[in-house]
């Protein structure tokens, strides 16, 4: 984002750093640094938008390719960095996030099961019904007449 302080050029950019290789990432955590500094390892990923620096560092957070992630905002003046910091929110967040989609989506999941043994259920009932007064035939022409017509 950039602005105007009188005649001063305000310009703010959020980067996020993230390692995505396992390669690297062993490296980094390694305590040995003789390939290089690890910072160097980072991938990264500049914007000019808080928003959208923050939804793919959120979206970084919970995802399991992403092994780790940092963002930083930096506050240039006149071209000159005056301010870099990191954005960090508190460690439970990322298994706070994890955990509450994992929630989510365990709760549509078993909702999707019990709507399917329900409608197994049913079509086991009709077919018991088809065997039972003969029907197979007619039925099967059915099926396949108004397969035609979708």
């Amino acid at each position: 984002m950039t602005s105007f302080d009188g005649d001063k050029k305000v310009k703010t950019k959020y980067t996020a750093e993230f390692v995505t290789d396992k390669k690297d990432y062993a490296y980094i955590i390694g305590g040995r640094y003789n390939d290089g500094e690890p910072w160097e390892k980072y991938q990264k990923k500049e914007f000019d938008a808080l928003d959208n620096a923050l939804e793919f560092y959120m979206r970084g957070l919970v995802d399991e390719s992403f092994l780790d992630i940092k963002l930083f905002e930096q506050i240039f003046v006149d071209g000159v960095c005056q301010r870099e910091s990191f954005i960090e929110p508190p460690n439970t967040l990322r298994f706070y996030l994890r955990t509450t989609v994992n929630k989510e989506l365990e709760k549509e999941i078993r909702s999707l099961r019990e709507k399917n043994e329900r409608l197994n259920a049913t079509g086991e009932l009709m077919r018991e019904f088809v065997r039972m007064y003969h029907v197979e035939d007619r039925l099967d022409a059915f099926i396949k007449e108004k397969s035609k017509i979708q």
